[in-house]
């Protein structure tokens, strides 16, 4: 039997486990949002509902994205080139330079000049 407060997450975790999770956040999240929506909305002037839900929408995507680049953040800040998997290896140096010599210098003058 599946018991979740002895279930250690692995890659060796089976997809239908990841998907029922992934499955569950999106009927909780569309279940709040669609109610939390609605009643944000009905209170306002039909002349700054747009306005309203632009900086409702913005909020939310910000979320989305501190979230996602925190979460990245803590998980991939113990690789260490010693604890790098065989198939993930850093980007040799001469690759570097290569691309950075490549690269065309940004010009500080209009795109018209």
């Amino acid at each position: 039997m599946f018991r979740l407060d002895t279930w250690d997450p692995g890659p060796a975790t089976p997809y239908g486990i990841l998907a029922l999770g992934l499955f569950m956040a999106g009927c909780g999240s569309g279940t709040f949002l669609t109610g939390n929506t609605t009643q944000a909305m009905a209170g306002l002037t039909p002349g700054t509902l747009g306005m309203v839900n632009g900086f409702r929408l913005m909020a939310m995507n910000v979320g989305v994205a501190v979230s996602v680049a925190l979460t990245l953040g803590v998980l991939t800040s113990a690789v260490t080139p010693q604890r790098q998997p065989a198939g993930l290896t850093a980007v040799p140096a001469s690759l570097r330079r290569a691309a950075i010599a490549s690269t065309p210098p940004i010009s500080r003058s209009s795109p018209n000049a």
